[in-house]
């Protein structure tokens, strides 16, 4: 499986570790059930069809020979002492994991030399992969006889059976193998790539911009590009046609698989390649970005294909098996298709199904991962991190009918949180807000509300939480509302209708209310500035005291309140209506 880069959609990487993982297919069982593990491990990653496990203090277990994941333990695989393991990736029969100083090390099947040791000797033991001088791997994958990795600076390195060029390297079309990594070679200067994944006989690469190119055996479309048939072998990499506007953000070629799956940063899901039954999927009606030039487009997808999902699916993760396909939705949902040999498709009642359909986790249990190379397919559950949420509200102190804005914060430290955040006064909910404005561990939401009645209101912020990201509540903000109160002083004054001014202390910066004559509120609305002339505004009407004329100057007295005075000599003061 390759390795995960999503943006946009929640990466499906288990920062926080399981203690479960659910088991089907493989002639044990046809439907999700637990597997065994030893007590106390934590599994944060999972790949293959022998179930290789990556654990959370760094060792890797698996199932190998067939042995049955739900009635036997893993076995450990033995490590050189002091090395941390930071990535796994399951071969057909060879695996690989990355070390956490950017190297490799290998160990099962070696008959073409897909170890990289630079022998074709098996070992049962993990032997070094001969990188090149300098090389930090950064990515790895492993196809059926071959192996994929990503180095630090962007680079492709390949290595193994090169039969169908899956190694990528034109300018050795009769190299049939090599026993220690190459560089693929690119039309143009490419070297911006960020993920891999190595299929039976063909390799997929995946650039930073979200492009994805492929290369190796296409006699069923396997590169994408509408040209696929009989004894198709495609040795330099070529463009995928994905759609324009497209940004792929995660991609899969299973080792025992023809077909290659695709998501897209909206979480939407493509699929190109061997369809015979129906691993690949039925689409959804849209405009194809190139055309197929063999005869047989229901064996085969050789033009990316937008997948057919059940309506408001969203997906962020996806396995290629041999012959069928998985998926997790982004709300934790399994999803699979294509044939049911061996129980692979967690559904008894179907022998084969054209697009996606769930698949019962016990227990409703929500998924992060999925994998399955062969005909056994396993899942990891989601264990969210822990987030914490801080609410903020401004301005903490308003007048009546102004707008006062909270704004809530939430932090998840090993992902982008993402989902909703409710804003709470006790328990009543004031509204439901998405997250936005995402970082790599932050994002936050924004309440407006207008609707505060005069007096304190305490507010919370509920994170609802996500597959990475726990629920998390904040601590309580309160905000008073208040209504100005301010008086006319009555009286006499020549020039002015036998009124003083009007006072009014500023508790907003947005609205400055009078009271006058018949003590009927009038509103100010705009930014008070000492000097500015401004038109009042009756509280009932809306409409300007006096008409559209301006009748007050705005000045601060030595106390910071903003003093209202009457600009005009009038015979009568203008009044609201009472």
């Amino acid at each position: 499986m390759a390795a995960v880069v999503l943006a946009g959609v929640p990466a499906p990487t288990a920062s926080a570790a399981s203690d479960t993982v659910f088991a089907w297919g493989g002639n044990f069982v046809s439907t999700p059930t637990q597997a065994k593990l030893p007590a106390g491990v934590r599994i944060k990653d999972i790949d293959g069809d022998h179930g290789l496990m990556l654990t959370v203090d760094g060792r890797v277990l698996s199932w190998p020979g067939g042995n049955n994941p739900t009635t036997t333990l893993p076995t450990e695989v033995p490590f050189p002492a002091g090395i941390t393991i930071t990535a796994i990736a399951a071969g057909n029969r060879h695996n690989l994991a990355l070390t956490s100083d950017g190297r490799v090390l290998a160990w099962g099947d070696n008959d073409h030399g897909q170890l990289g040791n630079g022998s074709k000797q098996p070992s049962a033991t993990p032997v070094w992969v001969q990188l090149p001088s300098g090389a930090k791997i950064t990515g790895i994958d492993a196809g059926f006889r071959h192996s994929l990795a990503v180095t630090s600076d962007g680079r492709v390195l390949a290595w193994g059976d090169n039969t169908y060029g899956q190694l990528g390297d034109p300018s050795a079309v009769d190299l049939k193998e090599s026993t220690t990594p190459v560089q693929v070679h690119w039309a143009g200067l490419l070297n911006d790539f960020i993920s891999v994944a190595a299929g039976n006989t063909h390799s997929v690469a995946l650039t930073e911009t979200g492009w994805v190119y492929a290369w190796g055996r296409n006699d069923w479309g396997q590169t994408g590009r509408g040209t696929g048939g009989p004894n198709g072998v495609q040795y330099p990499p070529v463009h995928v046609l994905i759609p324009p506007q497209t940004r792929i953000v995660k991609i899969d070629a299973g080792a025992n698989a023809q077909h290659t799956l695709a998501i897209d940063a909206g979480g939407r899901l493509f699929g190109w390649g061997f369809n015979v039954t129906d691993q690949v999927g039925a689409g959804q009606d849209s405009p194809n970005n190139c055309v197929s030039k063999w005869e047989h487009p229901t064996l085969q997808i050789d033009c990316p294909r937008l997948l057919a999902l059940p309506e408001g699916t969203r997906v962020r993760d996806v396995a290629a098996g041999q012959g069928y396909s998985l998926a997790v939705t982004t709300t934790g949902q399994v999803l699979s298709w294509g044939a049911d040999i061996d129980g692979q498709l967690g559904d008894p009642t179907v022998p084969q199904r054209d697009r996606p359909g769930p698949v019962q986790i016990p227990g409703n249990v929500k998924i992060a991962r999925v994998t399955g190379n062969g005909y056994a397919s396993y899942a990891l559950p989601a264990v969210p991190d822990p987030t914490t949420t801080v609410l903020a509200a401004v301005p903490v102190r308003e007048l009546s009918g102004n707008p006062v804005t909270f704004t809530a914060t939430v932090t998840c430290p090993n992902a982008t949180p993402t989902g909703t955040v409710t804003f709470l006064e006790g328990t009543a909910e004031r509204g439901t807000r998405a997250l936005k404005d995402a970082t790599a561990t932050t994002a936050r939401a924004e309440l407006v509300l207008t609707d505060l009645a005069l007096g304190a209101h305490t507010l919370t912020a509920r994170y609802n939480g996500d597959l990475e990201c726990e629920v998390s509540t904040s601590g309580p903000v309160t905000v008073t509302i208040v209504d100005c109160g301010c008086d006319n002083n009555g009286g006499g004054g020549g020039g002015h209708g036998g009124h003083k001014p009007g006072k009014g202390k500023v508790v907003s910066k947005h609205m400055l209310t009078v009271r006058q004559a018949p003590r009927i509120d009038a509103k100010a609305v705009g930014t008070l500035r000492a000097g500015q002339t401004i038109a009042i505004r009756c509280k009932a009407t809306g409409q300007p005291v006096g008409g559209n004329n301006r009748w007050y100057k705005l000045a601060r007295d030595p106390r910071g309140w903003v003093t209202a005075r009457y600009v005009k000599n009038l015979n009568s003061i203008p009044r609201c209506p009472s």
